[in-house]
């Protein structure tokens, strides 16, 4: 039923789909790699184009709305039991959050899940209202091209009021109309995208020092954006020299380190080396670890705490008594 339920949106790129690799049950049917490719095919005979994303989007998804977006609202405030999928889903999700209703997970997979759920009925809705309309979404960010300038702001009200049924809201600070021709891809992205990692083991070293020297940086101009998770993906098309592991594990741990959210990604690419039978750096892998918990407690990211804790158990390490406690 569900896997019906969101393949039926008509904007989403990132519609759930089994995972081919390990590490993860369900990915996003397309990559991010694939959204330049997306913007050139949608943007044709288009003169503006809305941009926009979810106010808070994770934080901000009310429980109850996901047995309205499966079920219709009529149907899921008259029957309340188990007898309905929406029901079961929304008790497991407050269930993870000591029965709190507003807000999801952060990361796990299922979150993907109940984001197309509930942002695939709003995207049936708003296609309706827009007849025409032309564009795709990933995840909660929206990029939709229209003919004119009165048309796209019609659009960012149609989306919001479709949106507003599911008790969530677009993001002021990102909505805005954009007159086309407006670049295919981020510059940052680009230039990490096309940056050449070499095969040989001197040569390799140096180039990826040179290419989270480079990311660092433009980590730093791009605060808003996610580029050192972008640049840690980037490395899934590199098989690196066991020479020089050690390396970029400190490399890789140096992201987590310094960005919270990076974690999540260093972990899935420890993971593969460590199924290549690399050697793990433990004693370096629990500091980062054990750091990592104490700062993401102290801020409130639960979901952070999360993803350390698991990573911890996935590579069979302890957490300090500072963090037990």
């Amino acid at each position: 039923m569900l896997e019906q339920f969101v393949r039926s949106t008509p904007f989403s790129a990132s519609r759930p789909t089994t995972a081919k690799s390990p590490g993860r049950a369900i990915v996003p049917a397309r990559s991010q790699r694939m959204l330049p490719f997306l913007r050139a095919q949608s943007r044709t005979g288009a003169r503006y184009l809305l941009v926009t994303d979810i106010a808070r989007f994770y934080h901000s998804v009310y429980t109850h709305s996901i047995p309205w977006a499966l079920h219709g609202k009529v149907q899921a405030k008259r029957n309340r039991g188990s007898s309905l999928v929406g029901n079961v889903l929304d008790r497991l999700v407050r269930n993870c959050q000591d029965g709190q209703t507003i807000g999801i997970p952060v990361g796990p997979d299922s979150s993907l899940l109940i984001a197309e759920i509930l942002l695939g009925v709003a995207d049936r809705a708003a296609a309706k209202r827009l007849r025409g309309i032309r564009g795709f979404r990933y995840i909660d960010d929206y990029e939709l091209s229209f003919a004119t300038l009165s048309a796209a702001e019609a659009g960012i009200l149609e989306l919001q009021n479709a949106l507003s049924d599911y008790e969530l809201a677009l993001n002021p600070a990102k909505t805005r109309i954009l007159e086309l021709p407006q670049p295919l891809d981020l510059t940052w992205a680009a230039e990490l995208r096309t940056y050449a990692i070499r095969s040989r083991r001197v040569s390799q070293a140096t180039d990826l020092v040179d290419f989270f020297s480079k990311a660092f940086e433009l980590a730093q101009e791009h605060s808003r954006d996610s580029v050192l998770n972008f640049a840690i993906g980037r490395l899934r098309s590199v098989n690196v020299d066991r020479a020089n592991w050690p390396l970029l594990q400190t490399l890789l741990l140096q992201c987590a380190t310094s960005e919270l959210g990076t974690l999540r990604f260093v972990i899935d690419e420890i993971q593969r080396y460590e199924r290549a039978t690399y050697p793990m750096a433990r004693k370096t892998l629990v500091e980062v670890l054990n750091e990592h918990m104490e700062r993401a407690a102290l801020l409130g990211q639960a979901s952070e705490v999360a993803w350390a804790l698991w990573a911890a158990i996935t590579f069979n390490v302890s957490v300090g008594r500072r963090v037990k406690s």
